[in-house]
């Protein structure tokens, strides 16, 4: 359905924009099932969610001079596909780093949550759960999407944070270039959000004393006994000969060793971020998106989101499932990321005038007429 908005400006109603607000409010309040996942800011029939441009950590730095800081995510549903857009300072290519795990940090794989929006752990590996690989990365999955996916995380192996928590406590921590205070957050959800709830197995390299081996050396032990005849003092000091047992000794060359400080790997369990796809059924190619042009109504500067890079993928909508999701998107080192709440309609059928769904549509879009005066019109039949 095509919704034109510039045709209302002309609209007369006897409603006042004081009304038209306090109607909007009192049917969307009635309308919203309490606890359901919630759409972000919408314009121009994308739906965006905002990301704190005050917490991409990049060795010390946040903001605008980090190379870590994603500003936002948004969404759009047409007709036979869905479109993912990303606004990052981090390129798709990713950031050479020696320390990393194949010696860069790029983006984790982006996660669909159709199951519990509470929880990702109890979404994690079912059919409800969707991912999306679509840069070069640390899995060898092909690009694409993937049913049933499971998550794993790579913050450790890339030089990244143990925990959330520590992500969160760290940013607190820092300031940006122009002074301001850091402060995390994941665009549609809070930074001490309990969606993410569940802990993962890292294999991580740490550093411990260890006994390495040096060399050998021969030492003489005993082989056995032996009986011999021996003189031997008797108890009045006179020597007598008797038969005795002695041990029989060989020679054997045994390892030296030494202590040494060296990183070794190691299994760790922590709370840290789903970074990427651990196992999962291909479904789909993606198609990469370099850019958008004005047409396509993308604005994430209308909402302060200013990264270096814009992108995005396209996905084949029928391969998905319609509803509420929860869609996250982590960097490999999870020095920020963020969240979208969003919802794929379908096709649905249309609703009867005489539903009192009907005037919800109506009032939506007037409000957002008014709202969006100076704006282009929104296009949603592409």
């Amino acid at each position: 359905m095509a919704v034109k908005i510039m045709n209302l400006r002309n609209v007369k109603s006897i409603w006042s924009v004081k009304s038209l607000v306090m109607a909007v409010t009192v049917v969307t309040c009635a309308t919203i099932a309490p606890g359901a996942a919630q759409a972000g800011e919408m314009f121009g029939g994308w739906n965006y969610s905002i990301d704190s441009s005050k917490d991409g950590t990049e060795v010390g730095k946040i903001g605008s001079t980090s190379k870590f800081e994603f500003y936002g995510l948004a969404f759009r549903e047409y007709k036979d596909k869905v479109v993912f857009a990303v606004n990052s300072n981090l390129s798709r290519d990713g950031y050479a780093y020696n320390g990393a795990r194949g010696g860069g940090i790029g983006y984790g794989d982006l996660f669909i949550d159709f199951g519990d929006t509470n929880s990702f752990k109890n979404s994690d590996g079912t059919s409800d759960m969707y991912g999306v690989k679509f840069a070069n990365n640390d899995t060898a999955l092909q690009n694409g999407l993937y049913g049933g996916a499971k998550a794993q995380s790579f913050t450790r192996s890339n030089s990244g944070y143990t925990t959330l928590a520590q992500h969160t406590n760290t940013v607190a921590g820092l300031r940006t270039a122009d002074g301001q205070q850091g402060a995390a957050s994941y665009g549609d959800l809070a930074a001490g959000t309990t969606y993410f709830d569940q802990d993962f197995d890292q294999d991580v390299k740490v550093w411990k004393d260890v006994q390495v081996q040096v060399g050998t050396r021969d030492i003489q032990v005993q082989d056995g006994t032996r009986e011999v005849r021996k003189q031997v003092r008797n108890r009045w000091g006179q020597l007598v000969w008797k038969m005795v047992t002695e041990p029989v000794y060989k020679t054997v060359t045994e390892p030296v060793y030494e202590t040494q400080r060296q990183q070794v790997t190691e299994t760790q369990t922590n709370n840290s971020a789903a970074t990427n796809i651990a196992s999962g059924n291909y479904m789909a190619g993606v198609t990469m998106l370099d850019s958008f042009d004005a047409d396509s109504g993308l604005a994430f500067s209308d909402f302060g989101a200013t990264g270096q890079y814009t992108f995005g993928f396209s996905i084949d909508k029928s391969k998905l499932q319609v509803g509420n999701f929860v869609a996250s998107l982590f960097a490999e080192c999870g020095n920020d990321g963020v969240v979208l709440n969003g919802q794929i309609m379908g096709n649905p059928k249309p609703v009867p005038e005489s539903s009192p769904l009907a005037g919800l549509a109506v009032v939506g879009m007037v409000g957002g007429a008014l709202a969006l005066r100076k704006r282009q019109p929104a296009k949603l039949d592409a």
